[in-house]
């Protein structure tokens, strides 16, 4: 945690995009949005994080890996994000 904020990172590396990153960075940002969070999340993209050979997109919450399909954004956020913030 930064600043008192949560940073969240996706990777939009190569093979992360081509399995679909940047529609998770989109989705979570509009839940960040939804959920009025802006003030408690930073959410940022970064080239490669070496998770390439896990299934699933990159994604970090401040110093822990998660390895996400980009159809579980939302339950992801719910479920990990949301009650880190809360």
């Amino acid at each position: 945690m930064e600043n008192g904020k949560i940073r969240i990172t996706v990777c939009i590396g190569g093979i992360c995009y081509m399995k679909g990153s940047q529609e998770v960075l989109n989705r979570l940002r509009v839940l960040i949005d939804k959920e009025k969070l802006d003030d408690k999340i930073d959410l940022l993209a970064t080239f490669c994080m070496s998770q390439c050979y896990k299934e699933g997109i990159g994604v970090k919450i401040d110093d822990m890996y998660f390895n996400i399909m980009k159809d579980e954004a939302d339950s992801f956020f719910y479920e990990k994000i949301l009650p880190i913030v809360r």
